[in-house]
């Protein structure tokens, strides 16, 4: 705590009023720094006679408040006497990011902040949102900032509390002002929703696999028939009156119900749906304001527009707040790879799903496993107008792990490893195509081609899902985190390169 003390007595940060702050973070270093820490430029917000911000020495980041007198704060502990000023370290806890927020509003997550992209980053070290924030910066896009499933919160040993607290202190840290999101992603059950909402974020994904029966999309027509009579007599008539045998014009595509697919409509999505809207109301009874995703990408049969426009219709009849529909679109989204498909079909696709999401509300079209997918970026941003959001989470932690091998060849070796020791395990729980014979021997390369594996398409996807098994380890866990915060300069940068890449390919619009 002294060194970033002293960083703040050198640079007179304590005489400085918000307006003269604020101007020095617009510089294009990013800390005001030592040779033993550094203070984020961003950080440094007043509020009443305390001047609040984060820091980084040697050991870690860590969040300070300072004042030239003695003083109180809503934090547990007291201020110290030194370098000329009284300083208080703040844990940077669930409870420290929740007083914090108290303190600085722009700081509690919000359902969007009327920008058409949305981004969701995805931080499963809890150290990269910073990185995300500073490319989010110069684009017009809306950053879903925490964002966890809960199969990565069981992988890593995590909670969304700390998720939370990960992203409120990284948006403090970069002082993004504009507006960010918070999503409790692909939740199955209302447990999961109920230890999500306590959090409150601004935004559910609802995943409704299983909510959906196994043989829905190859019932035959009697089977179907009789699933569809299990439903209350005046939903049936409700479903049939509104539905069966109608063509619905929506401009540049027309969406027909032939017989039967209103009742298998039904029969895929109701529950799910009543399981969408029993959490949303749960979560906008906790925080007034609330959005939710519905997500059908992992459900193994291609989304048909009289899918999507059954979804939408119906929420929107029973005024839930969608946010955005995932769609699951012809072709391979494999993670941390390029599109596995036929381009132009998900052209025609998306460009048809995004009238149908225009015509009942304007919901955004959202894409998962949306990371490193390239061949069809073009397609999502032109047709979309710029209207979709985009999810992606093990993408930065390939940054992660690309940069160690940079920086610490010989720990990377360690990590590779494990990685292929926990693979058979965790290739039962992800969908990808990774055959781990395309996998170079790590002893038959030197450091120096230990990139190329980032450009192997069999190692993305392998060492994308082996992070639960690689990160479970406390040791391995430890000297990872350890690894970036020493080399934190080489890690957002390859970051923002990362990320660059994917949003000018997206075709986002750069802020003015």
């Amino acid at each position: 705590m002294r060194d970033i003390a002293r960083v703040i007595a050198r640079n007179r940060l304590l005489s400085q009023t918000q307006e003269q702050l604020d101007d020095a973070a617009d510089f294009r270093d990013p800390v005001y720094s030592s040779n033993q820490a550094a203070v984020y430029r961003a950080s440094c917000r007043r509020h009443e006679n305390v001047l609040y911000v984060m820091g980084r020495d040697r050991a870690q980041r860590r969040l300070l408040a300072v004042a030239p007198k003695d003083f109180r704060t809503p934090f547990k502990g007291k201020a110290s006497r030194m370098e000329g000023m009284y300083a208080q370290e703040i844990e940077m806890n669930p409870a420290n990011a929740a007083r914090l927020q108290e303190l600085f509003p722009f700081l509690v997550p919000t359902t969007g902040n009327g920008t058409a992209t949305s981004i969701g980053f995805g931080d499963r070290l809890g150290y990269t949102s910073p990185a995300h924030l500073r490319v989010a910066k110069k684009y017009n896009l809306f950053p879903i900032v925490a964002q966890q499933s809960t199969r990565e919160l069981e992988a890593l040993g995590r909670t969304f509390e700390q998720v939370t607290a990960d992203a409120v202190f990284a948006v403090f840290q970069e002082g993004y002002t504009a507006g960010f999101g918070s999503d409790g992603d692909h939740l199955r059950s209302m447990s999961e929703v109920r230890n999500v909402v306590k959090s409150s974020p601004s935004m559910l994904t609802i995943d409704i696999s299983d909510f959906l029966p196994t043989d829905a999309a190859e019932m035959d027509n009697r089977s179907l028939q009789e699933a569809f009579r299990k439903l209350p007599s005046k939903e049936q008539q409700r479903i049939r009156r509104t539905y069966s045998g109608r063509s619905f014009n929506l401009g540049s595509v027309s969406v027909r119900f032939r017989p039967g697919d209103a009742e298998r409509a039904a029969i895929k999505f109701l529950a799910g749906m009543d399981f969408a809207q029993k959490a949303w109301e749960r979560l906008r009874k906790q925080r007034g304001d609330a959005a939710v995703e519905f997500t059908v990408d992992e459900i193994p049969v291609v989304s048909s527009l009289v899918d999507h426009y059954f979804i939408a219709n119906e929420f929107r009849n029973r005024g839930v707040n969608l946010y955005s529909i995932a769609l699951r679109f012809p072709g391979a989204m494999h993670k941390g790879v390029d599109y596995d498909g036929d381009v132009r079909a998900f052209d025609r696709e998306f460009s048809d799903h995004v009238a149908v999401a225009e015509a009942l509300g304007g919901h955004k079209v959202s894409v998962h496993s949306g990371s490193d997918k390239f061949a069809i970026y073009p397609t999502v941003g032109r047709r979309s107008g710029g209207r979709f959001h985009l999810k992606t989470s093990g993408t930065s932690w390939l940054v992660a792990m690309q940069t160690v091998a940079e920086t610490a060849p010989g720990f990377y070796r360690e990590i590779h490893r494990k990685a292929m020791d926990v693979f058979p395990e965790m290739q039962a729980k992800y969908e990808i195509t990774a055959d781990i014979n395309q996998v170079p021997d790590i002893d038959s390369l030197r450091d120096q081609q230990l990139l190329d594996l980032f450009s192997n398409p069999h190692w993305r996807q392998l060492l994308h899902i082996s992070y639960g098994g690689i990160l479970s380890d406390a040791d391995l866990a430890s000297r990872i985190r350890d690894t970036l915060h020493v080399n934190e300069d080489a890690y957002f940068t390859n970051i923002s390169r990362h990320f660059t890449a994917h949003l000018d390919s997206l075709g986002v619009e750069k802020r003015s």
